[in-house]
């Protein structure tokens, strides 16, 4: 008896190091770094290991190719501590409200060859690993300008030193992306960070999602799945483009999702998760694969992401077989010492080893999810699991096989404290012996055997 429950208690922390592997792989993991940080998330509150790039923002072209810059840059600690701790750090030139000069100057040789000369200065001057181009937007008679650019940009970044890269910041679909040549700057930009989310806002008519994963089919404002598709429909391969997420939401009044509103402005993540069960009711859109708020008379709602649509982006990123992700901005997602947004990003998308002897232990002693009951088992129409809460986060409930291979999503989704049910019949599952696997964002793990004989 006692070798068979160390058998199948071996067997569950396989199956469990098995699950979080398989979805884990190495990406890029870009995040947005503004000026006006500085002083409220200074750099010694970066979480680095869960990044690979920071982005440090906003540089900017004066009319005749010099530079104009935010009182903030440069910031030597920054850039110090990127590089201390093994990262990389480029410098974000545009964004949104300083962009007014791309046009004039890289249609002007002259101009063009000084704001090239002056970035390079810049990035020598003070330690950058290279240049963020978010130009927001050009237009038809910039295309053919902007591609030279780049290219110019590249080579003479890559003449000073070798290891420098161009990346780009590009709009979420072909109302702007008509305008960029993406086959001929792809071998000259690292990648290509596409802008998911602002999908509505102060500027749309009714309240939607600030970054809905997908849209359903009556809604015409987009989604991060149609801009993902539409740059790999102008030739661009996954390994060239970076998904989007946002650590703000934004805020309507409005008397519901895809009702007339007015508002539209934005939030951290911080400010936005404190609502939660204070006046604010949680939902999950199904369709959207991201969460919104209600208040209580359904005058007001909230859009944003949390730890449950971003996990799920996050898969999107590794079917999809994308680079990685960008991140607007961290530093919003801080409450007290934790940031759990990048954390969750970090832990999905970068190969961190977990500790062994962390993995067994929360295997063994499940403090926050408590399996109570898996009933009846072994099962052969449904099967009711009991489980308990030991605080409110979000969770999510798997069934995987016996190889670790993940069959379907029981269950995801933000939890409150206390008992919970769930009722699971299966469809064209075959009989054998399957796990039912609970995890929530600070990659917290439990397991339960489950027997299904049809």
């Amino acid at each position: 008896m006692v070798s068979k429950r160390r058998y199948l208690f071996g067997l569950i922390v396989m199956i469990i190091w098995m699950y979080t592997t398989i979805l884990s792989g190495t990406k890029r993991v870009v995040g947005y770094y503004p000026a006006w940080n500085r002083y409220t998330f200074p750099a010694d509150k970066i979480e680095y290991e869960h990044l690979t790039h920071i982005t440090h923002a906003f540089i900017w072209p004066k009319s005749d190719g010099k530079l104009d810059k935010y009182s903030t840059i440069p910031y030597p600690d920054l850039v110090d501590m990127t590089h201390q701790a093994g990262k990389k750090i480029l410098i974000s030139v545009g964004g949104w409200g300083n962009c007014t000069y791309f046009s004039a100057i890289l249609s002007d040789s002259i101009k063009r060859l000084n704001f090239i000369q002056n970035l390079v200065s810049f990035c020598n001057e003070n330690g950058y690993d290279g240049v963020d181009l978010d130009w927001e937007y050009p237009g038809n008679s910039d295309k053919s300008n902007l591609t030279r650019f780049v290219i110019d940009l590249n080579q003479a970044l890559k003449a000073a030193n070798s290891s420098r890269i161009v990346t780009m910041a590009v709009p979420a679909g072909a109302w702007s992306g008509q305008y960029y040549d993406f086959s001929a700057m792809m071998d000259y930009v690292e990648w290509f960070g596409c802008m998911t989310y602002d999908f509505h806002g102060t500027w749309t008519s009714h309240a939607g999602h600030n970054a809905p994963l997908y849209a359903p089919s009556n809604e015409f404002d987009g989604s991060a799945h149609e801009a993902i598709q539409y740059l790999k429909s102008r030739g661009l391969p996954g390994k060239k483009i970076l998904m989007g997420i946002p650590f703000y939401g934004r805020r309507f009044t409005t008397a519901g999702l895809y009702q007339s509103c007015t508002g539209g402005e934005g939030l951290n993540y911080s400010e936005i998760i404190s609502k939660i069960d204070n006046g604010w009711i949680y939902h999950w859109d199904s369709v959207a694969k991201v969460p919104y708020l209600t208040n209580t008379d359904n005058s007001q709602l909230i859009t944003f992401d949390d730890t449950a649509s971003v996990r799920n982006k996050c898969e999107y990123v590794l079917a999809q077989e994308l680079s990685g992700v960008k991140i607007w901005h961290i530093g919003q997602d801080q409450i007290d010492d934790e940031q759990p947004l990048l954390t969750l990003i970090g832990t999905k998308l970068l190969s961190v080893s977990s500790n062994s002897n962390e993995i067994l232990s929360n295997a063994i002693l499940p403090e926050k999810i408590n399996i109570i009951g898996v009933f009846p088992n072994p099962f052969n129409c449904d099967v009711k699991i009991r489980y308990k809460i030991s605080e409110p986060m979000n969770v999510r409930i798997d069934l995987l096989n016996l190889l670790g291979r993940k069959i379907v999503c029981l269950k995801e989704g933000y939890h409150i404290s206390g008992n919970h049910y769930l009722n699971y019949r299966p469809v064209n599952l075959t009989s054998g012996c399957y796990f039912i696997v609970f995890s929530n964002e600070n990659g917290f793990n439990c397991a339960s055997k489950v027997i299904y004989l049809k």
